[in-house]
């Protein structure tokens, strides 16, 4: 990643990019080393997340957004899109009373086989 990476993603002038850039090197100094040959900053070895957490469950349903087209790629945090697919989300309505039997009966069982496992 480098200062047009910034601009270009943010839309950030050179001089903003520049600031930003190095106000997150001051927070974490670790988190990236400037490659020469590259001419850019790379993950350094000890990298944690400064600013997104990570959480597998934000991320996962962004790419369901991007999938049933409730959110446009260029609004994503993720920059680089894995190859994926997903089931098509229902268009039609559930009805309330079938999905509480579903959700009651599902519970019921694990709960069953909750207490067969600790009966051993």
């Amino acid at each position: 990643m480098n200062r047009s990476d910034l601009m270009e993603q943010f839309g950030l002038s050179v001089n903003q990019a520049s600031a930003d850039l190095n106000h997150y090197i001051g927070q974490a100094p670790d988190n990236m080393i400037y490659a020469n040959s590259a001419q850019t900053y790379v993950r350094g070895f000890d990298y944690a997340a400064q600013v997104l957490k990570t959480d597998a469950s934000r991320y996962l349903a962004q790419l369901r957004s991007l999938a049933d087209g409730v959110m446009d790629s260029d609004d994503a945090w993720i920059t680089e899109l894995p190859a994926y697919d997903a089931a098509p989300t229902p268009t039609r309505s559930v009805n309330p009373v079938t999905l509480r039997s579903a959700v009651g009966g599902s519970q019921c069982h694990l709960s069953r086989l909750r207490h067969a496992w600790q009966r051993g």
